[in-house]
């Protein structure tokens, strides 16, 4: 499956989730958090890989400098989109599942359908495309 494909699922699924509101309005939803799953993604990439190489060159007390102001960047930006995150789902009545391993889907919702395309079935979610 593409991604694009894997994005236009999505859609549907929200559209089908939610028949009670207007399909043009969670479409945009739909898309705006998909926008926000991938900076949440990348987050949680950056957050993983640090502040790069180029520390290892600085001696130490610079360096542990550099890593405290990049973790402390990344909570903040983490914190923000997670918030905006939370405040669409809450929009469209569904309840985000945030995490924070790269290695999957960082951001999930629950779908009053029940609909999941995760390996954790209905309890985990449907994975938002990045």
């Amino acid at each position: 499956m593409t991604k694009q494909q894997e994005r236009d699922q999505f859609i549907a699924q929200l559209v089908r989730a939610l028949p009670e509101k207007p399909a043009h309005v969670v479409a945009d939803a739909a898309r705006l958090l998909m926008r926000h799953a991938k900076t949440h993604g990348n987050l949680a990439v950056a957050e993983c890989n640090g502040p790069g190489d180029y520390v290892n060159r600085i001696p130490y007390p610079e360096a542990g400098h550099i890593y405290a102001e990049h973790q402390r960047r990344i909570e903040k930006k983490t914190q923000q989109i997670e918030g905006r995150i939370i405040a669409i789902c809450a929009e469209l009545g569904l309840v985000a599942i945030l995490g924070g391993d790269p290695r999957g889907y960082t951001v999930k919702v629950k779908l009053p359908t029940g609909a999941y395309n995760t390996l954790g079935g209905r309890e985990d979610g449907y994975g938002v495309p990045q």
